[in-house]
């Protein structure tokens, strides 16, 4: 009866809604839709008791919901379609973005690389004539892109001496002084600058009336003097550099004040001029007042010196003299005469015994206080402008208008380090501890320059031989004057001259430490190999000289062990040697005589057992030593462009054998086996005259006559990669060597100073951003960078 109810219901309720969609006039809207539908659909009997109009409304609702639902799938279909084709099109657009920003990146990548490539080649055209922005040049070069030339530029710039460079004044620097922790400068732009020399930063600047030529700090650095072009001296208080206090100001000479020089007790002040005369003036307190004037040059008065003990002053003129005068009473004390032009500078030494002095005639010629020349130090090729000696009296300095100031060595009068400024310099001054020495040159700039970088770097006797010591603290190099020298490297930065070996009649050719750094052979073309005790390095002594071969001698090595060295040389031998006790050598063996041209170059495996050996001939041998008194050829190995063989080095594994020879090429070969080729390097563009490994063989150096040591990334030997060129050497370079703690090579320069480099890029920018002084200005950014606005690379 439920049932019955509910379909009459539904009944009447549809017979009720026909009509009214009947009366509409079959209205879409009076159709049934969703579960209404389905509802009546469910319920209509199929046995024709529907009226009509009934079963019209029905099948015109039932084909209206199914063309909806045929209208929702097309509708759907052409959804999906549409959000496909958007999917495709924003994968094409991030695929466009992500490619531009990749081209984008691409493109600024490949102008960073171009840019750095020509700031590193404008730093090192630049590194000869001036180090100091050079080095800075090669760190922009290296901050903009590391690349290859940018790396080889950075590092190359490690191997001339550390050089700070001061900027500010605007004309010529004249003149330069040291005094407490204080440096000042004079110049041309009517100024006198007062720099921190520790710090090496600006602390004060006073000005003057006219051109400021002379200046002096008391010992102490509590006073400040300048002499000016006018004819007055200025005088001002120091007790706060930063605040420079005027006290006084002195006339009377009647012409520019061209130099000036406190007493060591700061109480006396002497003064040259271009009237031709010497005054003395006595400060006291807030006073400076005359105390003489000393008669006797015959033209400008260039320069003025007193004696550290106080008791002589020395003057320089263009009359070609130095005068020596008292400096209590005044009286002439000596006049030195024998310059060939005017006299620019004078210093005295430490000690007041010697007067050093600096000529237009290109010499600097050192006096004992008596009137007798002890030196004459030759070498610029222009007009000298300044000298000084250093604090220890060991050396004179002096430089001129070849932009050169050089050190010579006042015992044995070699010159023994050079710095190379843009510009004429017009002053030198050594700080007080001797570490550094300042000039003042033309091109406004004053420059401080480490001097002990620059022994090592500075030597001028052809370099040979090169080889550290086991722990990379000592280098020794073999030169061509028959002398070997060690140097002291635990500061690869700054190294120290310890010793010169000397008692080799010819050149020496190669050098080598034994294991424990305690003995060094060397071998010489005087046919002779010497073996040293070098187990103190500053003190070493002749252990003994062996004849070691009947021609000229070219390579000696060490095994590992210690006890046996190996000689070779143009006779075509090899020779072992027992070397167990050291002052007795004695042969092992039979020389071996396979070569048949002379044997360049000798290398050892760590274990021992096998020797390698390049040779001339153009060939390479690999030797079974393990017994040596019976030693035995394993292998020939001929480069693939025979050429004479003139470097040969073995990997610490004794796997890698690299040779380097008169074909320009280094070769790469694997001698785990029979040995065989896996790879050329042909970088360079002369014969390659030495290789080696570093300790931890993943990197190989290459010397050459091309001027250039070159370093390889060889952690693949089948693909080695460029990792820096070094140069900077001006003669041929002769031999090369890894310092064993990884951090630096040396090499042995024909005809030049020895090079040493750091190979760590890093540890280099570190120290040019501690050491450069003034930065890169806009100007120079802008001649040798770009227009862009500079950044700092520190």
């Amino acid at each position: 009866m439920a049932a019955n109810r509910e379909g009459l219901r539904l009944h009447q309720q549809l017979a009720r809604d026909a009509r009214s969609w009947q009366r509409d006039g079959r209205d879409a809207s009076g159709l049934y839709r969703g579960a209404k539908l389905a509802i009546a659909l469910n319920w209509a009997p199929d046995d024709g008791t529907l009226a009509p109009i009934e079963r019209e409304l029905l099948d015109a609702s039932r084909s209206r919901e199914a063309a909806e639902q045929q209208a929702a799938v097309r509708r759907t279909r052409r959804l999906r379609q549409l959000v496909a084709a958007l999917t495709v099109l924003l994968l094409v657009a991030v695929a466009s973005m992500v490619f531009a920003f990749v081209e984008r990146n691409t493109a600024l990548q490949e102008r960073a690389d171009a840019m750095s490539r020509q700031v590193a080649l404008r730093a090192n055209s630049l590194l000869a004539a001036d180090p100091a922005l050079a080095a800075q040049l090669s760190l922009v070069a290296y901050r903009t892109s590391p690349t290859t030339e940018a790396r080889g530029s950075l590092l190359t710039a490690s191997g001339v001496p550390a050089t700070t460079r001061l900027l500010g004044h605007t004309d010529g620097v004249t003149a330069l002084s040291y005094g407490g922790n204080l440096l000042a400068s004079a110049s041309k732009d009517k100024s006198v600058r007062l720099w921190d020399a520790g710090t090496r930063t600006e602390v004060a600047t006073v000005q003057v009336p006219s051109a400021a030529y002379g200046v002096a700090l008391s010992r102490d650095g509590k006073l400040l003097a300048a002499g000016v072009a006018d004819g007055s001296i200025i005088l001002w208080d120091l007790s706060n550099p930063r605040s420079p206090a005027q006290l006084a100001v002195a006339k009377g000479h009647t012409d520019s004040v061209f130099a000036l020089a406190f007493s060591p007790d700061g109480k006396r002040l002497a003064s040259a001029s271009g009237d031709k005369t010497v005054r003395l003036w006595q400060v006291d307190g807030r006073q400076i007042e005359p105390a003489g004037v000393l008669n006797g040059h015959e033209k400008t008065v260039t320069s003025i010196a007193y004696s550290p003990d106080g008791k002589l002053v020395a003057s320089g003129s263009y009359d070609n003299t130095v005068r020596l005068w008292n400096a209590a009473t005044g009286a002439p004390a000596g006049v030195l005469t024998g310059h060939a032009n005017a006299v620019t500078g004078v210093a005295f030494s430490p000690d007041s015994h010697r007067v050093a002095s600096a000529s237009y005639d290109e010499t600097v010629r050192v006096w004992d206080t008596a009137g007798g020349l002890v030196s004459t130090f030759t070498g610029a090729t222009s007009f000298l402008e300044a000298v000084a000696f250093s604090p220890d009296g060991r050396t004179v300095a002096a430089g001129g208008d070849d932009h050169i100031t050089r050190l010579w060595d006042l015992a044995g009068g070699a010159q023994v380090a050079s710095f190379t400024a843009p510009a004429t310099i017009r002053a030198v001054a050594f700080s007080p501890d001797g570490s550094s020495v300042a000039t003042g040159a033309a091109n406004w700039c004053v420059s401080v320059w480490d001097v002990r970088a620059a022994e090592v770097n500075g030597h001028a006797q052809s370099g040979w031989g090169v080889a550290f010591d086991k722990t990379g603290k000592v280098l020794a190099s073999g030169h061509y004057d028959g002398t070997v020298r060690l140097w002291g490297t635990s500061d690869p930065r700054r190294p120290t001259a310890l010793a010169t070996l000397s008692g080799h009649s010819g050149p020496v050719t190669s050098v080598a430490f034994s294991p424990d750094g305690k003995t060094l052979a060397s071998v010489s073309y005087d046919h002779t190999a010497r073996l040293w005790d070098v187990s103190d390095p500053a003190h070493p002594t002749l252990l003994s000289s062996v004849p070691a071969s009947t021609g000229q001698l070219e390579a000696v090595v060490f095994d590992p062990s210690g006890k046996m060295i190996v000689t070779s040389g143009d006779d075509h031998l090899i020779r072992l040697w027992d070397v167990t006790d050291a002052r007795r050598v004695t042969p092992i063996g039979q020389p071996l005589t396979e070569h048949t041209d002379g044997v360049s170059s000798l290398a050892f495996s760590a274990d021992g057992k096998t020797l390698a050996s390049g040779s001339y001939d153009g060939s390479a041998r690999l030797w079974d030593v393990s017994d040596p008194v019976h030693p035995v050829s394993r292998y020939r190995i001929a480069t693939s462009r025979p050429a004479p063989i003139r470097g040969i080095a073995l990997s610490a594994d004794g796997r890698l054998l690299a040779t380097g020879g008169e074909d320009h090429a280094v070769e790469l070969w694997d001698v785990g086996g029979a040995p065989s080729q896996v790879s050329a390097l042909t970088d360079h563009t002369n014969t390659v005259t030495s290789v080696a490994f570093s300790a931890d063989g993943k990197s190989l150096a290459s010397a050459s006559w091309d001027r250039t040591v070159s370093i390889w990334d060889v952690s693949d030997p089948h693909a080695p990669q460029p990792s820096a060129t070094l140069s900077g050497p001006t003669d041929n370079v002769t031999a090369v060597t890894f310092d064993p703690r990884g951090g630096s090579v040396a090499a042995g320069v024909a005809n030049a100073p020895n090079s040493l480099w750091q190979t760590d890029p890093e540890a280099v920018a570190r120290q040019v951003c501690a050491t450069r002084g003034t930065p890169v200005s806009d100007a120079e950014w802008r001649t040798y960078v770009s227009e862009d606005s500079p950044t700092d690379p520190c």
